[in-house]
């Protein structure tokens, strides 16, 4: 459903759930009174647990129910996402502490409720979170409360109990002013937070909101597919990418040189690395090799274990070393999402370096896609077949077509080799 087209009143009745309960064809969103859930096997709970599966897991998690209810809110917000959790104190306790830590800073309204004043000044003041608490109708007072270390503005509309009305546009336009210098996030989710301030400030570009802007660090997906759309949005030649890898699982690398897109391995927050080569993935006996025997230029799926009780724990990446001293890497796919029907062993750097190359040469901008084998049809040929999301066309579709195939044969001597004259895999087909 594409929320943008509806209306606020249409969004409220069906966002979550625009088709009928398939179960009883019920319209109303079903009330499911669950905490588990039935796994498969064990692999599929495996799956679900490592979180390369979707799916519910236990109640305490998710629920299908609750699930509806988040994606309404968050279209009537007009958010990416969102997350319900049994009380208004846990959700601000959770936006709070997402934010905010030791030696940051908050400002509050004077109207909140008693239960959020004393989480910000008897709980939150022990972890080092500092508060200063302002009139929300007195705007100057509001704009000199701001400090350079402070990261959320917390009001309450309508208040409780005087039932307050605070207005919330022109607290954002004083926050906007404020000398922001980097950002941190989902490429993704963070894109849709720039777009919203374009459109409060009324700016083109990013940079003439914020000029002393330096820095996005990024993680969570691949920054690749949205690297051009950043560029165009933030034209300072003093702006850096910075990516991150962070997972459930533990903090395993980040980028520490802004000319290098590898990232430094942590060798010291108490994770054992192991590797299995990508061409033994799924096999039942498979090659595992300590982090002092990887080489230069290979494909891993990474395995971990963990002083926080992991064991042998793979965790659906895979990554290509680019430096062995220092640990250097790039995380080149998922376990489960390359494509190796014909032995062209396809990870997603690969499609990523190529969809970059054909939208540098088009013009065109992607903002999701997939792939997958086509096998024999009736003629005994086989061929990918790509879905692209553009968020700008390119002018010929066969042209960038043929320039990502080329590209990719460039990028991989594997598919290159499948592609020799067509006798293994005809050219890639975009539908």
């Amino acid at each position: 459903m594409s929320n943008k087209k509806l209306h606020f009143e249409t969004l409220q009745l069906h966002v979550g759930q625009e088709q009928a309960d398939p179960t009883t064809d019920s319209r109303a969103v079903p009330i499911y009174q669950t905490t588990s859930y039935v796994f498969r096997n064990s692999q599929h709970a495996a799956d679900r647990f490592g979180l390369r599966d979707a799916g519910n897991i236990y109640g305490r998690l998710t629920n299908s129910t609750q699930g509806v209810f988040e994606e309404r809110v968050a279209a009537l917000e007009g958010g990416v996402a969102a997350l319900a959790v049994a009380s208004g104190a846990a959700a601000i306790t959770y936006a709070l502490q997402n934010v905010a830590r030791n030696g940051d800073h908050v400002v509050a309204a004077n109207n909140l409720y008693g239960g959020t004043y004393n989480l910000l000044e008897h709980t939150l003041s022990t972890q080092g979170v500092e508060t200063t608490i302002v009139d929300p109708a007195d705007f100057d007072a509001v704009d000199h409360a701001f400090r350079p270390n402070t990261k959320a503005v917390i009001i309450e509309t309508f208040g409780n109990p005087n039932a307050s009305v605070t207005d919330i546009d022109r607290i954002a336009e004083i926050a906007i002013k404020k000398n922001v210098t980097n950002l941190s996030g989902v490429p993704s989710w963070m894109m849709a937070v720039i777009n919203r301030v374009l459109e409060l400030s009324g700016k083109e570009y990013l940079d003439e909101v914020w000029p002393n802007l330096e820095v996005f660090f990024h993680g969570g997906v691949a920054f690749t597919p949205y690297r051009e759309q950043y560029r165009r949005l933030i034209r300072s030649p003093k702006m850096h990418y910075m990516e991150t890898y962070n997972a459930s699982e533990g903090f395993f690398g980040l980028q520490d040189d802004p000319a290098d897109t590898a990232m430094l391995l942590m060798l010291d927050y108490g994770v054992f690395y192991e590797f299995i080569p990508l061409e033994e993935v799924g096999k039942d006996n498979p090659t595992v090799i300590p982090l002092w025997e990887v080489e230069a230029g290979k494909n891993y799926a990474i395995v971990i274990s963990t002083s926080c009780g992991l064991w042998r724990y793979q965790i659906g990446d895979t990554v290509k070393f680019t430096s062995v001293k220092p640990y250097k890497f790039i995380i080149s796919g998922r376990t489960k999402s390359f494509i190796n029907a014909f032995g062209e062993e396809l990870i997603v750097d690969n499609a990523e370096q190529g969809l970059a190359k054909a939208c540098a040469e088009t013009g065109a901008v992607v903002s999701e896609y997939t792939a997958a084998p086509a096998f024999m049809n009736e003629d005994g040929q086989c061929r990918h077949q790509w879905i692209i999301e553009f968020d700008k066309e390119p002018a010929d579709l066969e042209q960038f077509a043929n320039i990502l195939d080329r590209a990719l044969q460039e990028i991989n001597s594997d598919y290159e080799a499948k592609r020799y004259k067509d006798l293994t895999l005809q050219r890639l087909e975009i539908i």
